[in-house]
């Protein structure tokens, strides 16, 4: 067999095993191996049923297959400026969306109704998936234009959701919406929680001259519609491009894995014309992949703040979106169990919208068995396992008292600056601190720690200031600082409000607790014994003493009035994380809330959440829905 067909063959094998949601390699290694076939492809010919030629169609059993009146054709790729530069046509205007990475549907409607639903498939007939489309909740099922309409969009799932259903089956979420997509059953498909965003007209009565015209009249009868921008200058097209992929990427929602680059005028587009395959006024710009496989060479155990050990699993270096990575957690001893993971397994390292690489799926088994260490390698006492997770069972096990001092410290709790985890460490082991009440006693032995190797008087002195500095913290930094177990720091904040000071907090009962919004039952339990134990007392009579803070300050009210008991929503990505729209609502008199309901005045919606629930609620409720330039004006300020 020729290095052609080998090639083919390989690439035919790929591309049914992605199409059917378990992909073999990862999209870096297939766009290789594309690129190759097709080099060689240009040397020595192009069979009509090359893998470069052809959509992969994989059916189902139990779906009716459906023939397509206008074919949905692929997309051609392409990994680089220097081929976009060339792809690029000067004087046109170039529409601009996120490629979800999920499957593609075409969606009719007929008199204001959702009455067809069909997987693009080869791009010539695809299965026809009606009943799933209709459980999606962000999809409406009536629209206000009452005559017949055909759009695509891409079904998807939601990176929290694949989080929250994922137990090691599926290897991203696409694989997760490609199993979801083809289920006869509706029911299961509705527990998947699918999503969709529309990102193309296909046709309709409305006459339109350009794609962003058709996108803004799918937006303005209720579809949801994808994040579309326009430009022309194609330096500023390659930045867009570039900070898309290295900023942008990691803020969203959803997974995407490239950008769509299409040209906006409807007529150009007619005269570029179109290949079998591909439409020439058309490109997709490819990101490097946030995933890739890999074989697990051996397997380490970390001990946490709270005792948890967990597997860590050590591979030869792999990139993922341009990080060098040779390890990866492995979550707990029973996510080893679940897949079956051994020595020698081939994996699945995830770096999707997290910093974290982590395993996520075996794609076979190994050949020698993953055993739970008896004891802790740090301290030597008993591991018991507890459910999925196993526990070092050593009170003054080092290994917890360092990450603790490491939280402790950290940005989201008291924020000490000078005290980084290499700090921490070498203080640690020279048994200059075990607790955090040690920090504050560090001045005491100044000139001991300049003594050490590289710390001066300069730097002694900036962590000196900083662990100083750390006394002003507010109460629910150092509530979430002191490393109750399962108290994050949103819950902390709610405990500060409702309790007001340590002592009224220690005092509470777990039935008391489980009243504040927030608080589970298990939270609740582990909160009030975590304040029985008499080494917890003394730590926060300790830091008391040291003169952190144990009380919340009574709040304050704002000197700004322009959104003086307003009531906001927010839904969906903007500019800036939401944490900062809120504290503008707060520092401006208003208030931010979670759901919409008839007390909200004004539903902040980012383009990337029409059409969904909240959308729908405040449409329901004639709640006025703004964008974030719209909000600045409210407040008096200036839409950066």
């Amino acid at each position: 067999m020729s290095k052609n067909a080998v090639s083919r063959e390989q690439l035919s094998l790929f591309d049914m095993a992605y199409e059917q949601g378990n992909p073999l390699i990862s999209d870096t290694e297939y766009e290789k191996k594309y690129n190759e076939l097709k080099k060689l492809e240009e040397k020595h010919g192009v069979p009509v049923d090359s893998p470069t030629q052809v959509i992969p169609f994989s059916r189902v059993k139990g779906l009716e297959v459906v023939k397509h009146p206008k074919p949905m054709l692929s997309l051609n790729k392409v990994n680089d400026f220097v081929d976009l530069r060339k792809w690029f046509v000067p004087g046109q205007q170039i529409l601009i969306q996120p490629k979800l990475d999920g499957l593609t549907v075409v969606l009719k409607y007929e008199n204001g109704e959702l009455a067809d639903a069909v997987l693009r498939g080869d791009g010539y007939e695809g299965e026809r998936i009606l009943h799933i489309v209709r459980t999606i909740q962000s999809l409406p099922q009536q629209i206000s234009y009452q005559e017949k309409l055909e759009a695509r969009g891409e079904i998807f799932i939601p990176f929290k959701v694949f989080e929250e259903l994922n137990n090691g089956e599926y290897a991203n979420p696409r694989s997760m919406a490609a199993g979801a997509v083809r289920l006869l059953d509706a029911n299961i498909a509705a527990k998947r929680k699918l999503d969709i965003k529309i990102f193309d007209l296909v046709s309709s009565n409305e006459e339109l001259k350009t794609d962003f015209e058709q996108l803004m009249f799918l937006f303005n009868i209720g579809l949801p519609v994808v994040d579309t921008k326009v430009k022309e200058n194609l330096e500023k097209i390659i930045s867009y491009c570039s900070h898309y992929e290295r900023e942008t990427r990691k803020t969203l929602p959803y997974p995407i894995d490239g950008l769509v680059l299409k040209i906006n005028d409807l007529a150009m587009r007619e005269k570029m014309g179109e290949t079998s395959k591909t439409p020439k006024w058309a490109i997709a710009f490819k990101f490097e992949s946030e995933e890739e496989f890999t074989t697990l060479g051996c397997v380490q155990w970390q001990v946490g703040k709270t005792g948890q050990v967990t597997p860590v699993a050590i591979f030869d270096p792999i990139k993922i979106d341009g990080v060098i990575i040779t390890k990866a957690t492995l979550h707990n001893y029973g996510f080893i169990q679940e897949q079956n993971l051994k020595l020698g397994s081939r994996i699945v390292v995830a770096r999707a919208n997290d910093v974290i690489p982590k395993v996520v799926k075996a794609v076979n088994e190994g050949n020698a068995e993953i055993t739970l260490p008896k004891n802790c390698s740090i301290c030597g006492a008993a591991v018991k396992l507890n459910g999925a997770n196993a526990y070092c069972t050593g009170t003054e096990c080092p290994g917890q008292l360092k990450e603790k001092l490491i939280h402790f410290c950290s940005r989201d709790a008291m924020d000490i600056k000078g005290m980084g985890e290499e700090t921490i460490k070498t203080l640690f082991n020279l048994h200059y601190i075990k607790t955090p009440a040690d920090l504050y006693t560090l001045h005491q032995i100044a000139d001991r720690i300049k003594s050490l190797d590289g710390y001066g008087d300069k730097k002694v002195r900036a962590m000196l200031d900083g662990i100083e500095e750390s006394k002003h913290q507010p109460f629910q930094k150092v509530l979430y600082a002191i490393n109750v177990p399962y108290l994050g720091r949103t819950n902390a904040k709610a405990l500060v409000k409702e309790f007001r000071n340590i002592d009224s907090l220690m005092a509470a009962s777990a039935e008391r607790l489980r009243e504040v919004e927030g608080i589970g039952n298990i939270t609740a339990e582990t909160i009030a014994e975590f304040f029985k134990d008499e080494n917890n007392i003394k730590l926060i009579n300790e830091l008391k003493a040291h003169g952190l803070c144990f009380v919340s300050e009574e709040p304050q009210e704002s000197s700004e009035t322009a959104l003086k008991d307003m009531v906001f929503v927010i839904s969906g990505t903007l500019s800036k994380p939401r944490q900062f729209f809120e504290d503008v609502i707060v520092a401006n008199g208003g208030k931010a809330t979670g759901s919409v309901s008839r007390k909200t005045n004004y539903l902040i919606l980012g383009p990337d959440k029409s059409g969904t629930a909240k959308h729908k609620q405040a449409e329901k409720l004639g709640i006025p829905i703004i964008n974030e330039e719209t909000f600045w004006q409210l407040v008096g300020g200036e839409f950066e």
